[in-house]
């Protein structure tokens, strides 16, 4: 018996489904089952691939209504019987001396948990791919753990599994912390052991292209592991600082960008003019083709981390004519990225001060503005980065420091309450389940029945 299974989850990727499992059956060590798992696929094309691979000799097709990749990942790993267990999306491809090279780095140490190595992309815009090999605690800031990787079943049992609330990603990082909070530690190989799939509807590239979605899924993996972050809360702002390399980023470097989402991808536009005088900077962007969805779009201000504030907002006509000006309440802030915002107010714009190389602030149009081809956005804004940026940035850093600490330490406190509370009612039950298997308890039943008010004293009901 071989000691390592591969699970596949699958929703309408029946065109790939195939070859992911025939990369499993060349492998140069043979495994001992494949288990997929249908997460609800409604493709005519994916239920026929799927009907087709279940007749395949080791392979095992379960179905579920569609619940997500973490709770697929989770129903196939409860059916495996080997100690090992590695995952591989259905639209990508292990390479043949994945199992060869990988498993005997978890198998020779019981202290490893994880045994991953590089990818290998194809595909749309298909290239090497090298993740940073793993450090700790860097990895609690930047996901280098691909989810096709070998852990122990064992510990996804000890850890509780895959978190199936993370449905929009990166449930394989949160299930990665939760591994290597238990003391396991990690191990990687410098060299591609499988393929990832690049294409238009990756659920990957339309996860990481959605800066809200990648802050809400880092919430939840703070939310629940406080303990490893807030131990490591300096170690990682360092981290973080050192990868910045802060010194070199605060040339005040101004490289505008508009981004307009669409069909999660985005279309990107360079500045037609751009003038910057002093703390003062003007962007001009042509639109040369307007779509109705063009409603929501993301600014890149500047290179590196620094202040920001949106002071005004024009629609420009052709020829460089006002069309109209935009109000802030016709135009909001809907979302930034990492960094604190330092103003709010009803006739102006917030400022902000972005804490990382990239920074980048995202807008909804109101329905009343109305943006047409050829037209363009002017876009006009206040900035501070150099020498004064690079001061701030650290008296901002503290600040997020210490708001940090603080979150960490209610979220502390409130665990011991709820702890408590939890222990309280555990009392309360055991003692209602003592009084209700008495042998009083049992014979008074019938009396409180006759007795009691609610009882119908006759007639129809």
């Amino acid at each position: 018996m071989s000691e390592i299974s591969i699970i596949i989850p699958c929703f309408n990727h029946g065109q790939y489904l195939e070859e992911a499992v025939e990369s499993v059956r060349q492998q140069l060590v043979p495994v001992e089952e494949i288990v997929i798992v249908d997460d609800g696929s409604d493709d005519p094309e994916t239920l026929r691939v799927l009907e087709k691979v279940a007749k395949i000799d080791r392979v095992t097709v379960l179905s579920q209504e569609n619940a997500g990749p973490a709770a697929a990942r989770n129903l196939a790993i409860r059916e495996v019987r080997t100690p090992f267990v590695a995952s591989l999306d259905a639209d990508d491809r292990l390479l043949p001396d994945f199992v060869e090279k990988l498993l005997p780095k978890i198998k020779a140490d019981e202290k490893v948990g994880v045994a991953y190595g590089q990818a290998r992309s194809f595909g749309v815009g298909g290239t090497a791919r090298s993740p940073q090999p793993y450090r700790f605690p860097e990895v609690l800031l930047d996901p280098c753990i691909y989810s096709t990787a070998i852990f122990r079943k064992s510990d996804w049992e000890a850890v509780g599994g895959f978190c199936e609330d993370m449905r929009s990603g990166w449930e394989d990082f949160e299930f990665w912390i939760s591994i290597i909070e238990t003391g396991r530690e990690v191990s990687y190989l410098d060299a591609p052991v499988f393929e990832y799939r690049r294409h238009q509807s990756s659920r990957d590239v339309n996860f990481s292209a959605s800066r809200m979605k990648v802050l809400e899924a880092f919430e939840t993996i703070f939310q629940k592991h406080p303990k490893i972050y807030s131990d490591h809360i300096r170690l990682l702002f360092e981290a973080h600082m050192e990868r910045l390399d802060w010194r070199s980023r605060f040339q005040g470097k101004v490289q505008p960008e508009l981004r307009f989402s669409q069909n999660g991808s985005a279309r990107v536009l360079s500045p037609e003019d751009v003038r910057v005088s002093g703390r003062r900077g003007i962007a001009q962007f042509r639109l040369d083709e307007v779509l109705m969805d063009d409603r929501e779009f993301r600014f890149h201000p500047f290179g590196g981390p620094g202040e920001f504030q949106l002071i005004s907002l024009k629609v420009l006509d052709a020829q460089g004519a006002i069309h109209q000006e935009i109000a802030p309440e016709e135009c909001p802030m809907v979302d930034y990225s990492f960094g604190r915002k330092l103003s709010e107010g009803d006739n102006f714009w917030p400022a902000v001060f972005f804490l990382v190389s990239g920074p980048q602030a995202g807008f909804r149009l109101d329905e009343r503005i109305s943006l047409f081809d050829g037209c363009q956005l002017e876009i006009k804004f206040r900035l501070q980065q150099g020498d004064v940026g690079a001061t701030l940035f650290l008296e901002h850093l503290s600040a997020y420091e210490r708001d940090f600490n603080d979150s960490a330490a209610k979220i502390r406190s409130l665990g011991l309450e709820l702890a408590h509370v939890k222990q309280e009612l555990e009392k309360e039950m055991k003692m209602r389940r003592k009084v209700q298997g008495s042998r009083g308890y049992r014979w008074t039943r019938p009396f409180a029945r006759l007795f009691s008010p609610n009882r119908s004293s006759g007639g129809k009901r």
